[in-house]
């Protein structure tokens, strides 16, 4: 990315943007997002599964995010 600069290994910034891994305390933020924008996103998204809109089932998933960048198998920023 041109002009873009790592602040640690999570994390990138440019002018305009900030890039990170989420953390597991981002799940109220993730709950939030899904749940308000629910039925824009319907068309595109599988069924919904139990526990979606429950920030445990959302800290969970962010920890595996952080686990799948640590080990180099994955970059999932949202």
């Amino acid at each position: 990315m041109p002009n873009c600069k790592p602040v640690d290994s999570t994390i990138w910034t440019s002018e305009r943007l900030i890039l990170r891994v989420p953390e597991p305390g981002d799940a109220h933020a993730f709950v939030d997002y899904y749940a308000r924008n629910r039925a824009h996103l319907q068309p595109y998204q599988p069924t919904i599964i139990p526990g979606y809109f429950d920030p445990s089932w959302w800290r969970t998933r962010l920890k595996g995010y952080q686990d799948e960048f640590r080990a180099m198998e994955s970059m999932r920023c949202g």
